[in-house]
């Protein structure tokens, strides 16, 4: 072993001259390293800064907004185009912006809510497919139907920083609670809410309007199964708010012919395009048995043919006595079709 580290010592010793051109060259090598990857780095910082700014002028965000989303992403630790290309992200940016700023108005918060109505409106998150999960009751439409305490609304003026419902009558409740809320979002499902009421006030035509602080995290339950049955028959259909159906889409007292009906909706045939997420009142026959004026949420509007649309409704806040009529009188229409297809067999 001694004779090795001789060995070394006397190896090392011989080439000691040549040393530092050996260090010089490795220094050399490692600088050109080190080079080669800030170029990399730079190349791909320059490249990711240029599909953003082409994205946002695409999208039409101004060189304000778009330095307010650089900063917006910087704050939540993510890249600033996946915060304009995931939903996710962006309601997690936009929340963490805003809670920033406390619950009081200011004019800071103001401006920063404008700032992200503006962004969002340029990306197209104000107007997302009725079936993508609701992520934040920021993402509401107007006309959205909505229960509370035991009524039935619908929602509108909504901004980034609360929403107002219109409901029939006044309802006891005090500015800055927490109350409970509920939504049938579409077709997707049903979700729970809990938003802080902010003010109350006299809405139109003897309605009353309560103003909500958003709820960033609602909560998605899933909705109840009914046996679904065929049906046919005249249906009559009532928009319950002036958002409820399509510009143009004809007279407020609807028409349409039943498609199916089960205890928990109705799918129908109809001339006119009602929206996704208002309330109508439905008025039909089962069996025999005539059901009046049933309230119900648009869960989606699809063409079918000859011009027409098929829309299906979900029942909202109906009396038990009233569910369970509805439920006997399927249950009784599904055996007297099950005796007819028998008796032609």
């Amino acid at each position: 072993m001694e004779e090795f580290f001789q060995s070394i010592a006397r190896t090392f010793a011989s080439n000691r001259r040549g040393l530092p051109a050996v260090e010089i060259a490795i220094l050399a090598l490692l600088a050109a390293a080190v080079a080669l990857q800030l170029a990399g780095v730079a190349r791909r910082w320059n490249a990711r800064r240029s599909m953003l700014r082409r994205f946002a002028a695409r999208s039409g965000i101004s060189e304000e907004d778009l330095a307010f989303v650089a900063e917006l992403a910087r704050r939540a630790s993510i890249a600033a185009l996946s915060l304009l290309t995931h939903l996710d992200l962006f309601e997690r940016a936009t929340a963490q912006a805003l809670a920033r700023h406390g619950p009081a108005s200011s004019p800071d918060r103001e401006a920063t809510a404008a700032a992200i109505r503006r962004i969002r409106r340029s990306l197209g998150f104000d107007r997302l497919p009725a079936h993508a999960p609701l992520l934040s009751t920021r993402e509401l439409t107007p006309g959205t139907a909505m229960d509370v305490a035991g009524q039935q609304g619908q929602a509108f003026d909504i901004d980034e920083l609360c929403f107002a419902l219109e409901v029939p009558t006044p309802l006891a409740l005090r500015s800055g609670e927490v109350v409970q809320l509920a939504l049938v979002h579409a077709r997707e499902a049903r979700y729970a809410l809990r938003c802080q009421l902010l003010a109350t006030r006299p809405g139109r035509g003897g309605t009353w309007c309560l103003v909500f602080a958003h709820d960033e995290a609602p909560a998605r339950i899933q909705l109840r199964e009914y046996a679904r049955v065929s049906a046919r028959g005249p249906v009559a259909l009532r928009p319950l708010g002036p958002r409820s159906v399509h510009p143009g889409a004809g007279p407020t007292e609807l028409r349409g012919e039943l498609v199916n009906v089960s205890g928990g909706g109705v799918l129908v045939e109809t001339l006119a395009r009602l929206r996704v997420g208002s309330l109508v009142s439905t008025s039909f026959t089962v069996a025999g048995w005539p059901f009046v004026d049933l309230r119900a949420v648009v869960l989606s509007i699809e063409p079918a043919a000859d011009d027409r649309f098929h829309a299906h409704l979900e029942f909202g806040r109906i009396a038990e006595s009233e569910r369970d009529r509805l439920v006997s009188a399927v249950a009784q229409l599904e055996l007297a079709q099950r005796a007819a297809a028998r008796a032609g067999a």
